[in-house]
């Protein structure tokens, strides 16, 4: 008995031993397709980036009636400025209704301005002079910061990404601890090409949440 009981444990150290094998092997691919990817997308000495744009969108989850679509918004401003090494983000948003129902408190003619803030595990919002503590948005926020093209690469390093096996051209998995979980496919350049992730939300416990990325273009080189 004792024999068959050392046998028997020698096989479990064995196959743990070749599971951790086998983990450790993707991790060291997935760090070498987010060091491609890095590179590829100038994320490496990146600290900080601003982006600018203008369109239309929707709020998120507010539907005058079930099955409907969600009320329309039109987005005059949107400003985003990021610092990747303190975790910080500011979003400064110009917005009005975008459909006569609305919906998100937006008024109804004129235009609202919304100044939104993260910084590690704090949120708030700058209404006129005085800041206004948000934690419900922390979470929110925080998954919208790193999962820009260059922020979830970073993220993905940080946290030790592991590889996805059978994911063309290359597909890297990971958690942000309390926060979110992401994984992230790469085109053949090793440019982030969509984010699939799963965010907490107050409401609904979780939301599942795809983000896609295309037309890329060279910047100062």
């Amino acid at each position: 008995m004792f024999r068959k009981c050392t046998f028997f444990a020698r096989l479990i150290i064995a196959f743990g031993a070749a599971v951790v094998g086998y983990q450790s092997a993707f991790a060291q691919d997935a760090a070498a397709v987010l060091i491609r990817a890095s590179d590829a997308m100038g994320a490496t000495n990146l600290k900080s980036l601003r982006y600018t744009t203008e369109g239309t969108g929707y709020t998120f989850g507010q539907a005058f009636k079930p099955g409907m679509p969600w009320p329309k918004i039109n987005v005059h401003s949107q400003i985003r400025t990021i610092n990747y090494d303190t975790a910080s983000m500011r979003e400064e948003f110009t917005l009005s209704r975008g459909e006569p129902r609305g919906g998100g408190g937006y008024p109804h003619v004129a235009q609202q301005r919304t100044d939104q803030f993260v910084s590690g595990a704090f949120a708030w919002n700058q209404v006129g002079p005085a800041p206004v503590p948000g934690p419900r948005f922390v979470a929110d926020r925080v998954h919208q910061l790193w999962i820009t093209p260059h922020g979830v690469v970073k993220a993905a390093m940080k946290i030790n990404a592991v590889a996805q096996p059978g994911k063309s051209p290359a597909a890297v998995s990971f958690t942000e601890p309390g926060r979110f979980v992401a994984t992230v496919f790469f085109n053949a350049d090793y440019l982030v090409e969509r984010v699939e992730s799963r965010a907490p939300d107050a409401v609904l416990g979780e939301n599942a949440v795809v983000t896609s990325y295309a037309d890329y273009r060279d910047f100062a080189g």
